[in-house]
């Protein structure tokens, strides 16, 4: 499309972040894609059992992602007719969300409601249409837009209206699901919605709704989800913040808030050392905030001097994140007014009762070390009250 620029997008092709995006997408051209399996998705229903179902959808939704790239590198329309038909395929099977969160097979039936996936995947799906514009065929593009129109948008009017949907109800909860889901169905809202008022609506419930996540941190900041679903949630988070300052030119901001502001620091303000990090609530004792999300925090917020390269940020993630991090390498590569900032010997949480102490800023050596009290009544919470980290 002409909205489309190719001048940033041969930048891309030449990074070595997308060097393995043309051959990963011929290899996807030279097999079938993976085909949906009934049985593979009602393992869970039958036995608990969540690998084969998740894999198989997993895998099909890989295949669309490894081809968009090759295509929007190339701009040959070479990948356009595998995208096409890939597209098709997964917006008619027969669920969009994953078997775990379809236990009562609702979604299988007919009866579709709104997991993390399917809200994510609409995104990706309102994103190949918006970047291949006029490139993808007609009826395709009206298909996409009806089938998220009964899958993702009508359920989400019925829980708005306070409906019955199958005891789907993530507007209303304080974990990730509320971000990631919003997230989702705004950024889908936005890509394929012709009538403003209705984007309107649906910015106003991420408006309205988001709040709920953020009443699920404290408000110094901390997050009682730990690392990991920080990394999720608040990844998320930020992508709906890109979206609605995208789309109103700035003017709206979630950003703004100040407890946000707090909540959008938390990488900085909980490492202990660099790259070392408190394994408290859910999370592997080696995991970390993802580097590009503080990125994108300290440039949003002016908070500091960039910590990374446009090649780190120049790679292909998902259909949702990639181009929100192109748009951050860029601005890594030409930033203004970015203040020089050095980190405080020590961060402390009052409400969370979490303190970091680190070694002074010039010192050689000494000890780092993070602490928490508390309570555990949190999020995904492992009885973390008396817990210290020694770095």
């Amino acid at each position: 499309p002409a909205s489309i620029d190719r001048a940033a997008w041969r930048m891309v092709a030449e990074s070595p972040g997308f060097a393995g995006v043309i051959s990963a997408a011929e290899a996807e051209l030279a097999r079938e894609m993976r085909a949906w399996d009934d049985e593979a998705y009602l393992d869970f229903s039958r036995s608990g059992e969540r690998g084969r179902g998740e894999e198989m959808i997993r895998a099909r939704g890989r295949r669309l992602m490894r081809l968009m790239w090759a295509e929007l590198v190339e701009d040959a329309g070479r990948f356009v007719p595998a995208i096409e038909a890939t597209l098709r395929e997964l917006v008619r099977q027969r669920s969009w969300v994953l078997p775990a969160h379809d236990a009562k097979l609702l979604n299988f039936d007919g009866r579709p409601n709104v997991d993390l996936v399917s809200a994510t995947d609409a995104f990706q799906y309102a994103q190949v249409v918006h970047l291949l514009g006029e490139k993808l065929d007609a009826d395709l593009r009206r298909e996409v837009a009806a089938q998220v129109e009964r899958r993702v948008f009508a359920p989400v009017r019925r829980m708005v209206a306070g409906e019955n949907t199958g005891g789907v109800d993530w507007l209303r909860r304080t974990h990730n699901w509320n971000a990631v889901c919003l997230a989702g169905v705004t950024g889908a809202a936005l890509g394929l919605v012709e009538s403003r008022e209705e984007r309107a609506w649906f910015v106003a419930v991420a408006e309205i709704y988001g709040g709920n996540y953020l009443a699920g941190f404290t408000d110094d900041g901390y997050c009682s989800e730990g690392v990991g679903y920080y990394n999720y949630g608040f990844g998320y988070f930020i992508a709906l913040r890109h979206t609605l300052y995208q789309a109103t030119g700035g003017r709206f901001d979630l950003f703004a808030n100040p407890v946000t502001r707090q909540i959008a620091l938390y990488p900085d303000r909980m490492e202990m050392l660099p790259g070392v990090f408190a394994a408290f609530s859910d999370c592997k004792f080696d995991q970390r905030p993802r580097d590009h999300w503080a990125e994108y925090a300290r440039r949003a917020l002016r908070t500091g001097p960039a910590r990374l390269g446009t090649a780190d940020l120049v790679r292909p993630d998902n259909l949702v994140f990639t181009p929100l991090l192109l748009e951050l390498a860029r601005e890594v590569a030409h930033p203004q007014n970015t203040p020089t900032a050095r980190p405080e010997p020590r961060s402390w949480f009052p409400d969370a009762q979490v303190l970091v102490m680190r070694p002074a800023p010039g010192s050689v050596g000494g000890l780092a070390l993070t602490i928490k009290g508390g309570h555990n009544a949190e999020h995904h919470n492992h009885n973390d009250v008396g817990s210290y980290a020694v770095g």
